[in-house]
This record gives structure tokens, C-alpha cells and sequence, in this order.
């Protein structure tokens, strides 16, 4: 099993597989085939991972194929916010990986998919801060 497959099946069960596989317009059964990590046979086309991404919202496991290659993903252009509205959303997000973080680290042992969960949480945190920098460098020269 990979980084990929794992994230993959976390991304999909975590959104509902019934439901993804409806707005997919994939048979169920076939998706939970393609999903799965030990299924050498049924895997996801590339359309149909882009298609996931897009019906979940779930960009984690773009992330994760593109640090196999040594990438890292990052927004193109976030659109500025007020600022006190940026922050609040930055602390939130932090605020989910400090939640996370506890539950990760309470037993010792991280598994695979507390890793993905916890590094989904800080790339939100970190998307976070890109739309509170939009924001501020938007300000420049303005009253705020």
C-alpha cells in the first residue's frame, strides 16, 4: 500500500462512498473496488481522481501524489479577505490541528491514516495563512 492508495481510501470513506459514487456516476461497488488498497486490479483513472478532488473538496491526495515527486502543491491566487476575517480563519484552522494533534500522539504511535488526517489539517492551516498574506499584501497603501 502507498501513500496515495491510503490517502485515497481515507478521502473517499471519510466523504461517504455511496454518496461519492452517486456523484461520480459510478456503479458503488466498482468505486469500493477501485478504492481499495489491496485491489491490484480495479484502480482510479486519473479523470476519475480529479473527479473525487472535485466532488469531495478533498485536494489531500493531489498533495500527496505530487510530494511523491518531489512537488508541493500551492494555490494559485486566493482571493483577499478582510483581514479580521483571515485571522479568524487561521485560528480555526490551527486550532483543528491542535485538536488532532492530542489524538495522534496519546498511544505512541502514528498510523498511517492519523498521518493523513493530521497532515490534511496543518495543508488547511497552511492554505489558511496564504489567504490572511493575500489579504494583508492587498492592503498595502490603505487604510485598513
Amino acid at each position: 500500500m502507498n501513500a496515495l492508495e491510503i490517502e485515497v481510501h481515507r478521502c473517499a470513506h471519510e466523504f461517504g462512498v455511496p454518496r461519492l459514487a452517486k456523484m461520480m456516476a459510478l456503479n458503488e461497488q466498482s468505486l469500493r473496488n477501485k478504492l481499495c488498497p489491496t485491489n491490484s486490479t480495479a484502480k482510479l483513472s486519473v479523470a476519475e481522481l480529479d473527479a473525487m478532488c472535485a466532488c469531495t473538496g478533498d485536494l489531500t491526495p493531489l498533495h500527496v501524489l505530487a510530494n511523491s515527486h518531489g512537488v508541493k502543491l500551492v494555490p494559485m491566487t486566493e482571493q483577499p479577505q478582510a483581514i479580521s476575517q483571515a485571522m479568524m480563519l487561521v485560528m480555526a484552522e490551527v486550532g483543528d490541528v491542535a485538536r488532532v494533534i492530542p489524538n495522534v500522539v496519546n498511544d505512541g504511535f502514528m498510523s498511517a491514516r492519523e498521518c493523513s488526517m493530521t497532515v490534511k489539517e496543518i495543508r488547511e492551516a497552511i492554505d489558511s495563512l496564504n489567504v490572511l498574506l493575500v489579504s494583508v499584501e492587498s492592503r498595502k497603501g490603505q487604510r485598513v
